[in-house]
């Protein structure tokens, strides 16, 4: 799998000088039913073993020839810290680093059948015609966990817990694509991410200093985000010149 994603990697870096791509931000708000103390899972605000953050993706933009149908396929790495209360204080912090590959495929259900001349919207009053977009997003993500701990709270052989997995996910939004200018658009969107079920095999190690804020190792995970993508068309004016 790291094979493929190295793959993609290279073939995403390589072209991106010969047509459109982009670097989008987010922030994401996690949520993991089953990664909190086992005494807060039925509180209303329980603690969170994973917490909320930022990411950065690069992907490569294509697009079906006769129909609005957009891909792009995307990078992204993703980091994630909690710092624990006085609830837990054998531990210094728990931090994740989500590293992804998503196939974004976006739906222009006002402009199925136009002919865009995407990024620019040059004419008039087209812009949530031309712009507006729903997107699915499968994915699968490299998943890298760490527990850090306090010694002077808890003393004892070691004092870093770390894991890794894999998990796939499937995501769903919608965004608005909004021409600056020939070579750049600014696309600003709202997401809602679903892993079916993603691995923190540490927690069980981390049980040995405090078994009662365990509750499984196994959770499912929501990930609410809002952000904006910056696109770039290298090959917009190349393409103008041979017209």
């Amino acid at each position: 799998m790291k094979q493929t994603i190295l793959l993609v990697a290279f073939f995403l870096i390589t072209n991106l000088a010969f047509a459109q791509f982009g670097v989008t931000g987010r922030y994401h708000f996690n949520k993991a039913p089953d990664w909190v103390p086992i005494g807060e899972k039925d509180t209303s605000d329980p603690y969170k073993f994973l917490g909320n953050g930022w990411s950065v993706g690069l992907d490569y933009w294509m697009r079906l020839k006769n129909y609005r149908i957009e891909f792009l396929p995307e990078l992204n790495v993703a980091q994630f810290k909690s710092e624990p209360n006085s609830k837990i204080p054998a531990v210094e912090s728990f931090s994740n680093q989500f590293y992804s590959f998503f196939l974004n495929t976006n739906f222009y259900l006002f402009d199925f059948l136009g002919d865009c001349n995407c990024p620019t919207f040059s004419k008039q009053g087209q812009l949530l015609k031309k712009g507006f977009f729903l997107q699915i997003s499968p994915g699968i993500t490299y998943l890298q966990n760490k527990v850090t701990i306090n010694q002077e709270a808890a003393p004892f052989n070691g004092d870093l817990y770390e894991s890794s997995d894999w998990a796939v996910s499937i995501g769903a939004g919608a965004g608005l694509d909004i021409g600056l200018s020939d070579f750049v658009t600014i696309t600003p969107m709202v997401s809602l991410r679903y892993f079916p079920a993603a691995k923190w095999d540490q927690l069980h190690s981390y049980s040995n200093i405090r078994e009662e804020s365990l509750h499984v190792e196994e959770s499912a995970i929501w990930q609410l985000s809002a952000g904006a993508r910056l696109g770039f068309r290298l090959d917009y004016k190349s393409k103008g010149r041979r017209r």
